[in-house]
């Protein structure tokens, strides 16, 4: 059986709660059965079973199709200890590849600034200015 990393368990997680959430209303709503939404899923019973069961990591074309039935998992629905606690113990883990997008999450248009100029008659050039601080542990 294949090990899956903090991350990846993290991500299973939230997706399943997700896709139950979606898969509950749409019986509620529209009658949609557990087969069907598994069809619109893309998968068959067995393999809804197996993200609803945290057992596999939704594929792209999965995530795709569970976005167009209301499922979508973003950054802010993970729980960032995880991620931080295994970044730590590895900084060249995936984990710590992640806490760069956490953080721009969190940007708002007090943090960012742009300026644009015209460089060529047909072009132009855009200056990004992004500010953002970590806190430091008692910091709050």
């Amino acid at each position: 059986m294949k090990s899956h990393s903090a991350r990846d368990k993290e991500f299973m997680r939230v997706f399943a709660q997700k896709l139950s959430d979606a898969r509950k209303k749409a019986k509620e709503q529209d009658g949609i059965s557990y087969g069907e939404f598994a069809g619109k899923l893309g998968v068959t019973r067995a393999g809804i079973s197996k993200y609803l069961n945290e057992k596999n990591v939704p594929s792209l074309d999965i995530l795709e199709r569970a976005k167009q039935l209301g499922v979508e998992v973003k950054y802010g629905d993970l729980n960032v200890g995880v991620i931080k606690r295994r970044a730590k113990q590895n900084p060249g883990s995936p984990e710590a590849q992640m806490l760069l997008p956490l953080a721009i999450e969190n940007l708002t248009d007090q943090n960012v600034h742009v300026e644009v100029s015209r460089r060529k008659p047909n072009g132009i050039e855009l200056s990004v200015t992004i500010s953002f601080s970590r806190k430091l542990a008692g910091q709050s």
